[in-house]
């Protein structure tokens, strides 16, 4: 089988857009992330605010279960387990 030809992607540093319907918490996390990753020395472009975006997400969703499981033990309030099971892609994170 001929080897792949090497592909060359040229890439556009720049600043992601910040998306404008985080949570606070989100947000912060989204702010704290691009500094630590300007700081490491990584260009940042464009297409990483997905993989940023999910990061900030999931760092401010485990930030709110941290603090309900110091408030109310090992087991989450019954509010946070209705949330979870109102979030759109529970069904499909169930099947895996």
């Amino acid at each position: 089988m001929p080897r792949p030809k090497q592909q060359i992607i040229e890439l556009t540093p720049g600043m992601p857009e910040k998306p404008t319907r985080l949570s606070e918490a989100a947000s912060r996390h989204w702010d704290r992330l691009i500094r630590e990753i300007q700081d490491s020395g990584v260009i940042l472009i464009p297409g990483y605010r997905a993989a940023i975006t999910q990061a900030a997400v999931l760092q401010a969703d485990l930030e709110t279960a941290w603090a309900d499981i110091q408030q109310n033990g090992r087991r989450p309030s019954p509010g946070y387990a209705s949330s979870i099971l109102q979030c759109p892609t529970w069904p499909r994170l169930r099947r895996n």
